[in-house]
């Protein structure tokens, strides 16, 4: 047809023009807390992910919002990773050409450089339809994209041998030039994930009559969700995953037996991971990772657990699900993520403030983009848990509160095809007095309380919440957010904020006081970091319900939440007291500085979204929905 046509003539030209001039994509620098020790082993191993420019992209949007409306004839109605790449990809004649592209790289280089032509210098390549997936050595990595990697790791893990170097580019990335308009955007060159460190985690130690002291356990979270006694999960299909990201991640199988012993769990494994999996008790990302599985599977007894580790950002992570989909490999249909960093700054994570200006774009370019691929995911049915993150609505990027702008919503947390979960405590909280496990034989835990949301100094972190930079709020939420304007609540100067667009968190659980244990010891940990994985646990027993009756997976749930809160307020507890002006504890801020923040309010708030779960409603809610 005219369209072949037409693109074959462009890939004519193309191959005439190839060597001849090339577009930069960006100019890269290392990011702060991290360092590189000289450039890379020219014969490691790195990946890269090429994305591809989709169409019919409001098509999909249409299918998706009538998929995820429990109101909708279509709700549930998902379709297969190949069906959705049949509607968006590009045409194969383009796939196939950034192929030969990289392939006529490699060749290149082989014949310039006179090197052996040897399996150890072939590309893997995987054609994902509107994403491209190459593996192969830096030093071919390097000439196809005229490039200088080094070996980077963050600076608390120098002195560590064991923990592995990230290779990235630290100078400027180009493709040819007539590739611009087919190429989107290139990952796993250049990002930086957020610096992992232990600061939200303290000794355990005798409360003494400080009831917001109480240790957190599963039996806390049992007693405070309505959770229906002896509920487990029963089908083999209900499966769900912990993210982890960093060059390599890991826990202690030895910690998570003692933990489920000291907390009276039956005794559960991890049943597989993707990616590199090593536990460095000295990692900060393996105390999130602790904490991350211990409470996944404190709830969700029986689901199929997995753990995955991406060495990369968001959009990679997003890309390897769709990836092993297609490979008929296993993928859970929970996924939990306890990571985020202010979406204006995404540049930072994706190049160091570089990156994002790839073709005259800005931050806004990822961040739509992975919000497409949220999509994509979503539309297959499956459900993925974000957070609000751990410094306040001025974010981890201000926690001195003196930079511009003054709040920062957390990005995944703040895309409208992810969950956010924020964080509350219990202040006061009620004492563990009956069935005691052996950990609150001799220590005091927490059987419920009076929940609000989480903030310093009572807590070691200020939950996070508040609007979008740009994108709208989706037509489910527009009106629970219109209620909070309308209210008293606290809030910033209304030019630091735009209402309209998607306000974050969705609901809020427990990110205070969770007892964990790592590398044997028993510690307590705070984080909204605590409130994904244990709502995600939830969520299993949600879908375990949807199973056994025959219905198909949950999918995206934001919709299906604020819908839900509306006809049966039932089924949400609606945290009314707190603010988010906080940021974490023991920082001292500058003379003269102001944290603004989100008040809590009736119904749903920037600070701990609609509130709190209340699980045996929310089941009996669920078993109405076809």
């Amino acid at each position: 047809n005219k369209m072949k046509v037409a693109i074959a003539l462009v890939l004519v030209a193309f191959f005439v023009a190839i060597n001849c001039e090339r577009q930069i994509l960006l100019k890269n620098k290392i990011a702060e807390n991290w360092f590189h020790g000289g450039r890379s082993d020219p014969n490691a191993e790195v990946k890269v992910n090429i994305a591809l420019y989709q169409r019919n992209m409001d098509v999909l949007q249409g299918l998706y919002d009538r998929a995820i409306n429990p109101n909708d004839s279509m709700y549930a109605k998902w379709m297969t990773i190949e069906e959705i790449m049949d509607l968006i990809a590009p045409e194969e004649e383009v796939q196939e050409f950034v192929i030969q592209w990289l392939l006529d790289e490699r060749n290149e280089f082989i014949k310039n450089t006179n090197t052996e032509n040897t399996e150890e210098n072939q590309l893997k390549i995987f054609n994902g339809r509107d994403f491209i997936t190459v593996e192969g050595p830096v030093k071919i990595i390097e000439y196809i994209f005229r490039t200088e990697m080094y070996a980077c790791k963050p600076i608390v893990m120098e002195s560590f041998e064991e923990y592995p170097f990230a290779h990235r580019s630290l100078s400027q990335i180009s493709i040819p030039k007539e590739l611009s308009n087919v190429i989107q955007l290139v990952s796993g060159l250049t990002e930086f994930p957020p610096v992992r460190t232990n600061k939200n985690i303290a000794k355990i130690s005798d409360a003494g009559n400080d009831t917001t002291k109480y240790y957190v356990v599963p039996q806390t979270l049992r007693n405070l969700y309505n959770v229906p006694e002896g509920l487990v999960v029963t089908n083999v299909n209900t499966s769900q995953a912990v993210v982890e990201f960093g060059a390599v991640a890991g826990i202690s199988g030895d910690d998570l037996k003692n933990f489920q012993e000291q907390t009276d769990l039956p005794q559960q494994s991890l049943n597989y991971t993707v990616g590199p999996f090593k536990f460095l008790p000295f990692s900060g990302i393996d105390g999130e990772a602790t904490l991350d599985v211990q409470y996944i599977m404190s709830l969700g007894i029986g689901a199929q657990t997995s753990f995955w580790t991406v060495n990369g950002w968001i959009y990679d992570l997003l890309v390897l699900i769709q990836q092993r989909q297609m490979d008929n490999d296993p993928v859970p249909w929970i996924f939990s993520i306890s990571y985020g960093w202010a979406e204006a700054l995404q540049c930072e994570i994706t190049g160091n403030g570089e990156s994002c200006e790839k073709l005259g774009g800005t931050y806004q370019d990822y961040v739509q983009r992975s919000n497409d691929e949220f999509m994509k995911v979503g539309m297959t049915g499956i459900t993925i848990i974000t957070i609000s993150q751990d410094a306040g609505a001025a974010g981890k990027n201000n926690k001195n509160c003196n930079k511009t702008p003054a709040v920062n919503p957390s990005y995944p947390g703040s895309s409208p095809n992810a969950f956010c979960l924020g964080a509350t405590m219990l202040d006061p909280a009620d004492l563990l007095t009956t069935n005691l496990p052996p950990f609150c034989q001799t220590n005091d835990c927490a059987s419920g309380g009076f929940e609000q949301a989480c903030s310093t100094p009572t807590a070691l972190i200020t939950t996070g919440g508040g609007f979008d930079t740009f994108i709208p709020a989706p037509s489910f939420q527009q009106s629970a957010i219109a209620n909070w304007v309308a209210s008293d609540a606290l809030r910033p100067p209304a030019s630091m904020f735009n209402s309209s667009n998607r306000g974050e968190p969705d609901l809020s659980t427990l990110g205070h006081q969770y007892m964990i244990i790592e590398n044997g010891e028993n510690l307590a940990v705070d984080g909204t970091s605590a409130s994904a994985p244990v709502f995600a646990s939830m969520v299993s027993l949600m879908l375990d319900q949807r199973f056994n009756n025959g219905k198909p997976a949950l999918g995206p749930i934001a919709s299906l939440f604020y819908s839900m809160a509306e006809s049966n307020p039932s089924t949400i507890f609606d945290v009314t007291v707190g603010n988010n002006t906080g940021t974490e504890v023991g920082l001292l801020h500058p003379k003269g500085t102001t944290c603004y923040g989100y008040g809590t309010s009736k119904g749903w708030d920037p600070v701990t979204g609609l509130g709190s779960p209340v699980l045996k409603e929310i089941l009996s809610y669920l078993s109405t929905i076809n």
